[in-house]
């Protein structure tokens, strides 16, 4: 029985959503390591890389070359994502710091 269960679990780890989703994660766990993250930054990271790449992966396949598997468009959407939302974390913050001297 628990051979079925492993069998099961390792085929819906292979279907394409949580290839892509994985493959976002890494994509966050890429951007972590690269600029030296806090362990719950790095955890944002990867979990934003995760939620972009499986909402927005599908969507931009067509715009990839060719032979551009969806898994490394999954790797790059999370990268891009999380790049997009650290700019927009990052407008907010100067918005709002620029703001404060102000009536």
């Amino acid at each position: 029985m628990q051979d079925g269960i492993f069998t099961e679990l390792w085929a819906w780890l292979k279907t394409d959503p949580i290839i892509i989703a994985i493959s976002g994660a890494a994509g966050g766990a890429v951007r972590a390591v690269a600029l030296r993250e806090r362990f719950w930054q790095a955890i944002g990271s990867i979990t934003v890389g995760l939620i972009c790449a499986e909402y927005l992966a599908q969507a931009a396949v067509p715009y990839m070359p060719e032979k551009t598997s969806p898994t490394t468009t999954g790797f790059l959407i999370g990268i891009a994502g999380i790049a997009l939302v650290g700019f927009v974390l990052d407008f907010v913050k100067f918005y709002r710091k620029g703001r404060e001297g102000r009536p």
